[in-house]
């Protein structure tokens, strides 16, 4: 019965989550291993709650982008900033935009 629950009934729209963390470890897989690796994937379950997500990781970036047109659900739009003082001034100016 465990088996059938997985192989057959369980879709991707009945467990986003697991298919989210799956999506972002397997486009992972293709990519440079890095430190921030790890998270990146445990990150990527809370796509679905922000509306933005807002990072200077390239990687986690790239990846959600990449994902986002065969997500179950809807996960958060991104933006690529800088890393220091140059990305707050990225972000504050989209933050005012909205």
């Amino acid at each position: 019965s465990w088996r059938r629950f997985w192989f057959y009934e369980a879709t991707p729209a009945q467990l986003p989550r697991f298919w989210l963390r799956w999506a972002f470890e397997f486009c992972q897989s293709f990519r440079k291993v890095t430190d921030g690796t790890p998270a990146d994937a445990q990150l990527a379950t809370y796509l679905f709650e922000a509306d933005y997500v807002v990072s200077a990781d390239k990687g986690f970036i790239a990846i959600a982008d990449k994902i986002r047109p065969f997500s179950p659900a809807a996960i958060a739009k991104t933006l690529l900033v800088k890393g220091g003082e140059e990305g707050v001034h990225t972000l504050l100016a989209f933050l005012k935009a909205l």
